[in-house]
């Protein structure tokens, strides 16, 4: 008896060091990624496409809200979240500089992305162990298109942030409803808060409120709980979406200004209601192509290293299924709430993407960011199968057992290097830095009555961080004839066209076309062996440069 007590009053002490080893190498885990999207914000040539809007909307926003809500199809949250960041960054005592609003937005995204991998952590755990969330965590979280995610002048990271921690939250609640625990409402709240707060960054995060109520549906169908609690779960859930979303609903005069969103909210309900397959949306060979399409965007989104180590399980767990073998007893599916909640975001998703795709022709891996996210605890727990098939070979059974988290381990470092590696072998938006110098040149060099044209806002982005006055005039098409272009270049004291360069083969016929119209080469610019960007001069009948 007293032996034991003895041991019970061990049993702490003897777990007590391999908890902090594990917070240990979780800190260290987060103190990596944060390192990664540090290097990546500061070495980026260029801020996104998009980010050029969203610093727009950020600084008209303190001077005219309104207007910034009735011009922009963009969702506000991302442009007020840069507002305080600015506000913070001023605050701390950083002067204002010509960039000082796009370093808000990428430290926006890359605050939005450690939240949310903290969120991604309390997901894998929920699927599995914490062994496979600190593995999750660190891989995905190396991953180049979502490290990138986190250190541009982009929503995503923020609006996946509250879509993540928004389905923690309705794990939560779904747990404390099978334990009939009426905390579970207040964890509804939470949830609906969450998607709320995502609605106002990118409206499709409203679809995890939604996934919440199918949830509670098929959890009381399959367990026959109160209604009473699962019904004050789901108005607790809506009563705090709506507090959030309908001000803006009103202020914009519907769900989205994204003439797009109708088709992609269409195809969720035909999905939802009907789940029908997406052979019957479309004809059988656009379906084929959008289900490769759909399975290489989650790749890219994930990282291909990481998609084919998911793959892995899923083969693993059929084989085990078929072949009782010791070789795969890491194989195995998530908990019955996770796997549930990945099928309902997963498959309907899947189905309204296919909607966007039929509404817009393209289909990026920012629109399945959060598919692979949600679905990357697979990955986590396919090292651990990988680790056990791998000990199951090499290690002796008459050798000491090792865990399988050592061989885990062992195999994480070079996948993880490999993840590493591609997130530091180049810049983000590698070579479109020209477009930043180019325009940084003509603000400096030129008069400012001087009129530049481009086909590119990254043109008048960085001029008005140098001359906010200066005149940039964006044609969406500059392969017009060389003499329409000089009519409409021949403006002002003297005009600029920043040309892209053109194919090799087209480089010097489209050159001569332009110096026989009266137009000078200013000056190129080069990244790497490519000839990238070309500055023309096109002088007025009254003077020269």
């Amino acid at each position: 008896m007293r032996s034991e007590r003895n041991r019970s009053r061990q049993a702490p002490d003897d777990t007590r060091p391999r908890t902090w080893r594990y917070l240990g190498g979780l800190a260290a885990s987060f103190l990596l990624l944060a390192a990664v999207r540090v290097w990546m914000l500061s070495h980026s040539e260029i801020i996104a496409r998009d980010g050029i809007i969203y610093t727009e909307m950020a600084q008209r926003w303190a001077s005219q809200p309104m207007h910034v809500i009735r011009d922009y199809e963009y969702h506000v949250g991302y442009p007020v979240a840069m507002v305080g960041m600015h506000g913070l960054l001023r605050g701390l005592g950083l002067p204002e500089r010509p960039d000082t609003w796009d370093l808000a937005g990428g430290l926006v995204s890359l605050t939005a992305s450690m939240v949310a991998m903290a969120g991604l952590w309390w997901w894998a755990l929920k699927a599995y162990d914490r062994r496979v969330a600190l593995v999750t965590v660190l891989l995905l979280g190396l991953g180049h298109k979502w490290a990138g995610l986190g250190a541009d002048v982009l929503s995503d990271a923020l609006a996946i942030a509250f879509q993540i921690w928004s389905l923690v939250l309705i794990h939560e609640m779904l747990q404390r409803l099978q334990g009939r625990r009426w905390s579970a409402v207040l964890l509804a709240g939470g949830a609906g808060l969450c998607g709320g707060l995502g609605y106002l960054v990118r409206p499709e995060s409203l679809w995890i409120p939604a996934l919440g109520v199918l949830a509670v549906l098929a959890i009381h169908v399959r367990h026959r709980l109160s209604w009473r609690m699962g019904l004050a779960s789901v108005g607790s859930m809506w009563i705090a979406a709506a507090m959030i979303c309908l001000p803006y609903m009103v202020a914009i005069g519907g769900l989205s200004k994204k003439k797009h969103l109708i088709d992609l909210v269409k195809e969720l309900v035909i999905s939802t209601t009907a789940a029908m397959p997406l052979a019957s949306v479309q004809g059988s060979s656009s379906s084929e192509w959008f289900i490769s399409r759909y399975i290489s965007r989650v790749f890219e989104a994930i990282h291909p290293a990481l998609g084919f180590l998911s793959l892995a399980l899923v083969v693993a767990v059929v084989w085990r299924r078929l072949h009782r073998t010791a070789a795969l007893d890491q194989a195995k599916m998530p908990s019955e709430t996770s796997g549930g909640l990945m099928l309902l975001y997963v498959v309907p998703m899947a189905s309204a993407l296919l909607g966007l795709r039929r509404a817009t022709g393209y289909l990026s891996h920012r629109h399945l960011m959060m598919s692979a996210l949600v679905l990357s605890p697979l990955v986590g727990q396919a090292l651990f199968t990988v680790a056990g098939l791998v000990r199951w070979l090499i290690w002796p059974k008459r050798w000491r057992p090792v865990p399988v988290s050592v061989f885990a381990a062992i195999l994480a470092v070079p996948v993880a290097a490999v993840v590493l590696g591609h997130n530091l072998s180049k810049p983000m938006h590698y070579g479109k830095g020209v477009y930043r110098q180019a325009a940084l040149d003509l603000a400096r060099h030129t008069q400012p009555d001087t009129v530049i044209m481009a086909d590119s806002r990254w043109v008048s982005h960085y001029v008005a961080q140098v001359d906010p006055q200066r005149p940039v005039v964006i044609e969406p098409d500059l392969r017009m004839p060389a003499e329409e272009l000089r009519k409409q270049a021949g403006l002002g004291h003297a005009s600029y066209v920043v040309l892209p360069a053109e194919r090799p083969s087209l480089l010097e016929p489209r050159d001569a076309e332009l110096t026989a119209a009266g137009f000078h080469l200013w000056k190129q610019y080069v990244a790497g062996d490519r000839d990238l960007l070309r500055v023309y001069l096109v002088p007025s009948a009254g003077g020269g440069s």
